[in-house]
């Protein structure tokens, strides 16, 4: 049975990513239809750890909070 993987959390490479996708009412401003962060770690255990911090991170900066 494969882990299950957090929503947003991609590998790259042996690196890991969280990438998701831009609010469409945003895209015109940023010019990008996704938001793309390294978590700079090549461990799942760590990735996973810290992709809830960089998904509410984005969130935040997205939402102008």
């Amino acid at each position: 049975m494969s882990p299950k993987w957090p929503s947003g959390l991609w590998r790259r490479g042996a690196i890991y990513q969280y990438r998701t996708r831009m609010p469409v009412d945003l895209y015109g401003i940023l010019g990008n239809s996704r938001i793309k962060r390294s978590l700079k770690t090549a461990s799942l255990a760590v990735a996973r750890r810290l992709v809830t911090t960089i998904a509410s991170d984005v969130q935040r900066q997205l939402l102008g909070g």
